[in-house]
């Protein structure tokens, strides 16, 4: 008679006959369940539980969460607790498809509603705020004694909330031009990653209305300042002592992920420094930086006065800014920011970015002067970026460029020098004097420590510093 409703006829077997209306409400044993996702702007991750309310009988299972690729990507899953003492197996190699798997061996999942796994998605770019949906597809599901379920199972699918960036060029959706959005543009011109319709609208910052390499150019400008950034952030600072080891905030003796400033050489007409890469957490795609010094003190003499290290990919975009204007020397304010993004992550994290070569004006007297580093912005593939600490370098007396030795015996070779407790120390080795490769990073133990090189030798002279 409906949707719900039914009408049983019984007779008995001298024809009497009566009628009844009844209506029937489907109960499932079990739930699947993908929960409602809060809403998240693009460039941001989402997470979508999984979970199952049962009566402690299911055993395994075998599903796959069906997600739309175009505004979803790089799925990860993470088994709960519950389920993560299995034999399992997870498969994202299908775009629009998480594929999983469990089997759990002498048990089942505890009764009541379970948290099974957590799938966590990228938001790509979207043409406007929009919902998404996923559902589950359950392709088998197993009782704890190994026979398959068949009935009772109801699979609940869930709905996200896209929202769409606030700024055209924020690919990352961090509400700011960055480094990170030099990659992820140049990415979409390369056909790294698959180019829609919006994405040519969403980042034409030149206004051709195509997508182009002017639009990377533009952005990486915002990035060194040269044209208004749309909002800021907040930096910290670490201090670097004369020796160029840091001083720690709080005691903490573990490694700090930085950009620091490495003094190679200085005398009465100049001053030579290198921002170098440290303890990075992991590989990089683009970073960005602002060098600050006394203008009155330092100059740039011109533009062969500063280059890109030796871990800069050939290939890395870059754009320097010599405050105010870029490529005017002669009222430069004693800032240059550079900014250095690739299409895929570099061959190092660790090592050199840049050198500068700084002239001293006139004899001035450095015992006061410092150099320091702002504004560090690190991208790892165009998303999560990492804000670098600041870092202040003395340019007093004290300040000594690295002790070089050079060896032309057989490896291994070694030497020792005095430490401080809890300041690091780098060596590093040249055949040419010009390009220097990290050998190893020691540890300060407040007495002499020992560095040995055990590699082979393969340069008929070798230079360590």
């Amino acid at each position: 008679k409906g949707d719900n409703s039914y009408s049983v006829v019984a007779k008995d077997t001298e024809g009497n006959e009566s009628t009844e209306t009844v209506n029937v409400t489907w109960e499932p044993i079990r739930t699947l369940e993908l929960v409602d996702a809060p809403e998240r702007q693009e460039g941001k991750r989402i997470n979508i539980p999984v979970k199952l309310d049962s009566k402690g009988d299911v055993g395994g299972m075998t599903f796959i969460l069906n997600y739309d690729h175009q505004v979803l990507r790089d799925p990860i899953l993470v088994w709960s607790s519950a389920a993560g003492t299995s034999i399992n197996s997870v498969n994202t190699d299908v775009p629009g498809e998480v594929k999983a798997t469990f089997s759990l061996v002498g048990s089942g999942l505890p009764e009541g509603d379970q948290l099974i796994a957590t799938v966590s998605f990228r938001v790509r770019s979207v043409p406007g705020s929009m919902y998404t949906d996923y559902n589950l597809e359950v392709l088998d599901m197993s009782m704890t004694d190994g026979n398959q379920v068949n009935f009772g199972t109801y699979v609940d699918p869930g709905t996200a909330r896209l929202l769409k960036r606030k700024y055209n060029g924020d690919s990352n959706g961090n509400d700011r031009l960055d480094i990170g959005d030099g990659t992820l543009v140049q990415r979409l011109l390369t056909g790294f990653d698959e180019k829609r319709s919006w994405d040519s609208s969403g980042n034409d910052l030149n206004g051709n209305g195509k997508l182009d390499s002017g639009d990377v150019i533009l952005l990486l400008r915002t990035v060194v300042g040269l044209d208004k950034q749309p909002s800021g952030g907040n930096r910290t600072i670490t201090k670097l002592g004369p020796d160029r080891s840091i001083i720690r905030m709080g005691g903490d003796d573990d490694p700090v992920e930085m950009a620091a400033i490495r003094l190679v050489e200085k005398t009465a007409d100049k001053v030579k420094v290198q921002v170098v890469s440290q303890d990075l957490e992991s590989e990089m795609s683009g970073i960005a930086f602002t060098l600050n010094y006394p203008v009155e003190k330092l100059r740039l003499k011109d533009q062969e006065a500063h280059s890109v290290g030796e871990i800069v990919p050939d290939d890395a975009v870059t754009i320097w800014n010599v405050f105010p204007g870029q490529n005017d020397y002669l009222k430069q304010t004693g800032k240059v920011r550079l900014a250095l993004s690739n299409v895929e992550q570099w061959e190092l994290a660790n090592g050199v970015l840049a050198e500068f070569e700084l002239e001293v004006e006139g004899g001035a007297d450095l015992s006061e002067a410092e150099l320091s580093l702002s504004e560090v912005e690190l991208t790892p593939t165009g998303y999560d970026n990492r804000m670098l600490p600041d870092v202040v370098l003395g340019l007093g007396e004290e300040a000594k460029p690295p002790v070089i030795v050079e060896v032309t015996g057989q490896l291994p070779f070694g030497f020792s020098f005095e430490s401080q407790n809890g300041r690091g120390y780098v060596v590093e080795a040249t055949d040419d004097l010009s390009k220097w490769n990290l050998v190893e990073t020691i540890q300060g133990t407040g007495s002499a420590v020992k560095f040995i090189d055990k590699r082979e030798a393969i340069f008929e002279r070798q230079y360590y510093r």
